[in-house]
């Protein structure tokens, strides 16, 4: 997968993301007309404006595509020579104000690398003269820092992870690591877990359980850990109309809600002589699943006005998005790779080789896939609806007539599709 396109289609949902998962109380023209009054930080092009068509555009592509609808296409007019156009200026402007210290040279490779400039780029030349002439603005005042909360639950989750305590494990000593997301508003803890690895396996699996018992949020708030930013988890939060958001480098005031529960947990659970007879990860998870859901769930919470968690939380019952079916969420959560399909109608992902049907012969592809279970792949192809497609059975085709071993499609419009549809 082409991670800049796959940024720049993230970057894109997360402009039209009030709208899918319906946190904007407008109509979805008003938003269109609040946005495109904003500055946006595209990713690889600074800071750029768009208009209410280009963004309900955005919105009409989602809606339709899913997340592959937002991803770049490739121009009509590749190949052929262009000049220095104004979209072009702006990019390189941006880049020259986001790094201004930054060579002309090193900013015009990173350009043509990303693909910012076309397949036949203007001269370093051209470019050079015109940087020189770009006046870089004033440094912006430091930012301030503020305490906030959000007004309703699921507006916001906080995810974080913690070093957890070393059990026996087959005569050795283990390290664990918890996973858990927190509510903003309610401070209610949808789901944490104790794992052996931190990564983004084990948080898929703590957001799958999250999800199946409080409905989506609008956001997901997090530090920039790699986990956190991976872009499949991000990409799978995108598909259900979920925005990834990261706090800023070295500002753990900015996950306070989690930091805290973390050190009541410390102070609660793990340091108290239960946790001393701990021999499994299993038993862990007990002890943890019992404190979070049967004590601090339950417990009043000073910062809620002498309310538990639970019961702030179930007062924005009638506000709650629904959980998606288990499909929709095990769609959702796919790995994607690309492949281009070979002669013989034929693509191999993990190892597994599937036949895809003969009019994809010599195109790109998107296969969407559970490495734990590689029974069946989604394929989508250009322009067309994915499908799902089993593995070739090579044996089988040497006796059987020609057939396409494709089975039935599916619609991403139907799976992902959220907010108003009057636009």
């Amino acid at each position: 997968m082409d991670k800049v396109k796959e940024e720049l289609a993230m970057f894109k949902f997360s402009v039209i993301a009030p709208v899918v998962n319906g946190t904007y109380k407008g109509t979805a023209t008003e938003y269109f007309a609040e946005a495109a009054a904003c500055e946006f930080d595209v990713p690889g092009a600074g800071r750029q404006r768009f208009m209410p068509s280009t963004i309900k555009s955005w919105l009409g592509l989602y809606r339709k595509y899913g997340l592959d609808g937002l991803r770049p296409r490739k121009r009509s007019d590749a190949g052929k020579q262009r000049r220095l156009t104004e979209p072009m200026r702006e990019i390189l402007r941006d880049a020259k104000v986001a790094h201004p210290y930054k060579p002309v040279t090193m900013i015009y490779r990173e350009c043509i690398a990303k693909g910012l400039l076309g397949a036949d780029a203007p001269s370093l030349a051209t470019v050079n003269r015109y940087l020189s002439t770009v006046k870089l603005p004033e440094k912006d005042p430091k930012v301030e820092h503020r305490r906030f909360q959000m007004t309703h639950a699921n507006e916001c989750w906080q995810a974080d992870a913690l070093f957890g305590p070393c059990i026996p494990v087959k005569g050795r000593m283990r390290r664990t690591y918890l996973i858990a997301v927190i509510d903003d508003a309610s401070r209610l803890i949808p789901h944490a877990e104790f794992f052996f690895e931190a990564n983004t396996q084990a948080f898929e699996s703590v957001l799958k359980t999250a999800f199946a018992r409080r409905g989506l949020p609008a956001k997901i708030f997090s530090d920039n850990g790699k986990i956190f930013r991976s872009l499949h988890i991000r990409s799978a939060l995108a598909r259900l109309g979920v925005v990834s958001s990261f706090a800023r480098p070295y500002s753990p005031e900015s996950r306070g809600k989690i930091e805290r529960f973390f050190r009541t947990l410390r102070e609660q659970l793990l340091a108290g002589d239960e946790a001393e007879d701990i021999d499994s990860l299993e038993d862990l998870n007990t002890i943890l699943f019992h404190y979070v859901f049967e004590v601090y769930n339950l417990r009043p919470h000073s910062a809620l006005a002498g309310m538990s968690p639970l019961d702030r939380f179930l007062k924005d019952a009638k506000l709650l998005r629904p959980c998606p079916s288990s499909e929709q969420i095990d769609q959702a959560f796919l790995r994607e790779t690309t492949r281009k399909v070979s002669k013989d109608a034929v693509v191999q992902v993990d190892r597994v080789q599937f036949e895809l049907p003969q009019m994809l012969i010599g195109q790109t592809v998107v296969i969407r896939y559970n490495p734990h279970d590689m029974s069946a792949v989604t394929v989508a192809a250009p322009g067309a609806e994915p499908i799902r497609v089993a593995p070739l059975d090579s044996v089988a085709n040497a006796y059987l007539p020609r057939r396409q071993n494709h089975l039935p499609g599916i619609s991403y419009a139907d799976l992902y599709s959220g907010g108003k549809k009057d636009v």
